[in-house]
């Protein structure tokens, strides 16, 4: 905490001469600030037409659009798991009658 203190104390004139920096060409500075301030972003928006989850056929539709999604690269596999938990969530309410 006392470091942290500190710290604060000069933050404002060091980012201050990063700007600077930044400003006159210096690209070590310009990237040190971009890499702070614009984060790379960890996902895309992606389409996938998905069923209204009014039965429990149209949530296993939604499913099977998921995976199709990601076996043809549009999606990861990471992404496809929380999707498919996502909508499998919605699939506990129905009944197989």
């Amino acid at each position: 905490m006392l470091a942290d203190k500190k710290v604060a104390a000069y933050s404002e004139p060091l980012i201050n001469a990063l700007i600077k920096a930044a400003a006159t060409g210096d690209m070590t500075a310009w990237r040190i600030i971009a890499e702070r301030e614009w984060r790379p972003r960890k996902g895309r928006p992606i389409e996938i037409a998905l069923p209204k989850a009014a039965t429990l056929g149209d949530v296993l539709v939604a499913q099977a659009r998921i995976v199709e999604a990601m076996s043809d690269g549009r999606i990861s596999p990471r992404r496809s798991e929380f999707d498919e938990h996502r909508v499998g969530c919605s699939a506990e309410g129905y009944r197989d009658d």
